[in-house]
Order: structure tokens, then sequence, then C-alpha cells
């Protein structure tokens, strides 16, 4: 989703989307937090009045989405350490990207837990995009680089990945492309004494 462009899945549209570290997502409807978006079919607007049916190919995609498996959560999350807090952001990246793809936002509402436009935006972003009858294609992604940086007071994990090429489906009949990129993030952790939580997303594309 997933996540790049610079944008703060707190702030405007970047991560499966919006709110947070999401653009390294899509964002139209949109992946606050995720990244780039460029046309991917250009297609005419349809009529307010006219209500958007998806061809048999896009609601075969639709299904695929909304059927994406949830991730699993790390054994580590409840370990107070490094390796507990760099696998919480990992599962947090998935969780988000999942979280477009399916609409389901209770698993991502559970983890990232502050009022950061991260956290909030991102379900409000999702749960606008799934009742327009639309979805972000299910985003793959290769972590390359995961560790807690030393040089902030707060636990902040530094992670750089590859997110694959998706698209993004407003529910409108308008689509757009999710680049497959590199992309880094930053996120903040606390340990709340039983596990880990997300405090503040952050993705940028990986220059």
């Amino acid at each position: 989703m997933v996540f790049c462009g610079g944008k703060d899945a707190q702030a405007g549209q970047a991560l499966p989307g919006g709110g947070a570290v999401a653009s390294a997502s899509a964002t139209s409807a949109s992946r606050e937090g995720a990244r780039g978006t460029a046309p991917a079919a250009p297609a005419p607007a349809p009529s307010a009045s006219v209500k958007w049916t998806p061809t048999a190919q896009e609601a075969k995609k639709r299904a695929e989405a909304l059927s994406m498996p949830l991730p699993a959560k790390p054994e580590e999350i409840t370990q107070n350490t490094d390796d507990g807090a760099v696998s919480t952001a990992k599962y947090a990246i998935e969780l988000y990207n999942y979280t477009y793809a399916t609409g389901h936002v209770d698993e991502y509402k559970s983890l990232c837990v502050s009022e950061k436009r991260s956290c909030v935006k991102t379900v409000a972003s999702v749960q606008r995009l799934h009742n327009k009858g639309g979805w972000v294609s299910p985003i793959n992604v290769v972590f390359t680089e995961g560790y807690v940086r030393k040089d902030a007071k707060d636990v902040v994990v530094q992670l750089r990945y590859f997110q694959s090429e998706a698209i993004e489906y407003s529910g409108t009949g308008e689509k757009k492309l999710i680049a497959a990129t590199k992309c880094v993030a930053l996120l903040t952790l606390k340990y709340d004494g039983t596990e880990w939580k997300v405090e503040v997303i952050y993705i940028e594309d990986d220059k």
C-alpha cells in the first residue's frame, strides 16, 4: 500500500492506503501514507446517478483481494526487545496492506492505537474506500532491512522493503496504479507491558 511517496501514514495519500504509513500505497480514496499513483487505465468517470458495476474480471480480482489471508501476528510482539519491535513493525506494514485489500480494520486498530493520523485516518480511509465498493489489490512486500534506531528517544524502527505493483479500484470505475517501488519506513512503537503497539508510521520512497 503500500506506503511511499514521502507521505506520513498520517498524512495525505501515500502504503494498502491511506492514512498512514501508508504512500507506499495507493491513494485516491486513498491510502494515506502510501505511494505515488499513476493512472492505470483511464476510463471515463461514470455519472453520479449511475452505480458502477464491476466487470467479471474486476469482480474476480475484488474477491481475491477480500479473501487475502490475515498476516500472522509475530510471537516476538510480546517480547520487550529490539527483535520484538522490529518484528512488530514488519507486521504493521503487512497489516496495513491487508486492511486496504480486505476492508477489515479491527486488527489494524488493535495494533495502531494512537490518535495520530497514521492510526486514525487509515481506518477512516479504508472504510470510505470499501463502502464505495472499492479495494486495493494485494501488495507483496519483501523486507531488506530492519533495526531499532539508536538516535531517537522513543523506540523507532527503520525498515527498508520492496513492494510489488498494485491497483487501487475506487468503486466508481476509476483505477489508479500503485507502482512497484523501494520504500523506507519509520515506525514509532511503545511496549504496553504485554506487547508492542504502533503509534506512528511514516513511509517514503527509498531514493
